[in-house]
This record gives structure tokens, C-alpha cells and sequence, in this order.
């Protein structure tokens, strides 16, 4: 299992997370790299947030708001983490929210 891919569509905007019941590994411990790219924003934006190992529902954002045109990367020594959270934020009247998160181990 090199690369785990998952999608996922937030429904009415809420944010979208992606965890060990997703993906089938634990991301403290082995895929902790990941790229995240949203579409269907229509103008809007979105911050991807990781909820710390060990913290009591503490997250960090991972990135200032991006648009469709962006990924979001996390890559090399980086924190360790439970869950990957998508939030977004200022979206269009026609927006559908889509995300496309990847993750592989260090290395590939």
C-alpha cells in the first residue's frame, strides 16, 4: 500500500475529514505525507487543518485559504497527526465541495 488516494463531498459546505477509518492506516505512524485539492468551490476557499497525536481536539492549520487552483502539501519531517480536516469558507451560492486527499509514506 504505497498511495492511498480518497475523495469526498461535503454536503452543504460542511468541513470533511479524512482519518484511520478512510484510509486504513494511522497517520501518526505511516502516511503522513498528503497533497488535498478541492473543486466545485465556486469562488470560495478552503485551510486544511490537522488534528494533533495526543492533543484534546487541537488543530492547526496547515495553510492560509487556498482556491481550486491550489494543493495543499504536506511533505518531509512533519507533525503527527490523527485526522486531516477540510474547512471551508466564503463559498459561492453553487458550490458543491469535492476533495481529492493523497497520502504516502515518507520516501516515495
Amino acid at each position: 500500500m504505497n498511495r492511498i488516494s480518497k475523495v469526498k463531498s461535503s454536503a452543504g459546505g460542511a468541513p470533511v475529514t479524512f482519518d484511520r477509518s478512510d484510509t486504513g492506516v494511522d497517520h501518526a505512524d505511516s502516511h503522513r505525507q498528503m497533497q488535498v485539492t478541492c473543486k466545485n468551490l465556486d469562488g470560495g476557499t478552503f485551510v486544511v487543518q490537522l488534528l494533533v497525536v495526543d492533543s484534546v481536539d487541537k488543530y492547526v492549520d496547515l495553510n492560509t485559504p487556498a482556491t481550486e487552483e491550489n494543493a495543499v502539501a504536506l511533505v518531509g519531517d512533519n507533525l503527527l497527526y490523527e485526522q486531516v480536516k477540510v474547512v471551508f469558507q466564503d463559498l459561492g451560492a453553487g458550490a458543491a465541495p469535492v476533495v481529492l486527499a493523497t497520502f504516502w509514506q515518507k520516501g516515495l
